[in-house]
């Protein structure tokens, strides 16, 4: 970290932002934090509606020992799984999450999601203002990387809907932020029995591997216009 000071002090004096303020801001402020991580790709502004679910979801990723439960709707085209890449790394950076698991319709999509939030680690940017986060890396692969940062041991996992993954415990860890993006597809949420088996899936198998020490729920989605569409099942739960 005495280095990252070093580089972030320089990058104050290029900015006119001295080290809190740049660290207060990029808790505070999406747009701020999306422009510091992704200086190429961010653009435009935020709307209010993003504004204001981010602060509701940021504030309840604070609270210990908290299993809310939240479900999200966004047609395709609105930049939700990107909004996602950067509540991932909100967590990582200013949250005591320690155990991520972010499920996909498969698990390519996860490996997707992964590989974008370690670009955004990876980002000069972010590098000088909390340090290089590979410094105390353990294990890196598509699906998993395992590191300390920031003072805590962090994981990140990815796995597709579905699958097997009770007992995914890890030293003694259990999942403290789920998130399931996207893990229903349109062609599936046609099915009344692919529906209730995902639905069944989630439910008691995904949820049931929470963390006892506090775990948040996002489910993030298109809202289908079929029976079977899960976020239209969460939206009257």
């Amino acid at each position: 970290m005495i280095q990252a000071e070093s580089q972030l002090s320089a990058l104050a004096e290029e900015t006119g932002y001295n080290p809190k303020e740049v660290r207060q801001l990029a808790r505070t402020s999406l747009d701020f934090l999306a422009a510091l991580a992704l200086p190429e790709i961010y653009k435009y502004a935020f709307p209010p509606l993003y504004l204001q679910f981010w602060e509701m979801l940021t504030t309840i990723l604070g609270k210990p020992r908290d299993f809310s439960q939240f479900a999200l709707g966004l047609p395709r085209g609105f930049a939700k799984t990107l909004v996602i890449k950067l509540l991932v790394l909100y967590a990582i950076l200013f949250t005591s999450k320690r155990f991520i698991l972010i499920l996909c319709e498969n698990e390519d999509k996860g490996k997707s999601i992964l590989a974008d939030v370690q670009d955004m680690l990876n980002e000069p940017n972010i590098v000088a203002v909390f340090g290089d986060w590979k410094v105390d890396a353990e294990s890196m692969t598509l699906t998993r990387k395992k590191f300390s940062f920031q003072g805590k041991d962090i994981i990140i996992k990815c796995a597709g809907a579905g699958t097997g993954i009770r007992g995914i415990a890890e030293k003694f860890w259990r999942p403290d932020f789920m998130i399931f993006d996207d893990i229903q597809s349109r062609e599936d949420s046609e099915s009344e029995v692919l529906s209730k088996q995902l639905e069944t899936w989630m439910t008691g198998t995904a949820m049931k591997a929470k963390s006892p020490e506090g775990c948040t729920f996002l489910f993030v989605a298109n809202m289908y216009p079929t029976k079977g569409s899960l976020l239209r099942k969460l939206k009257s739960n």
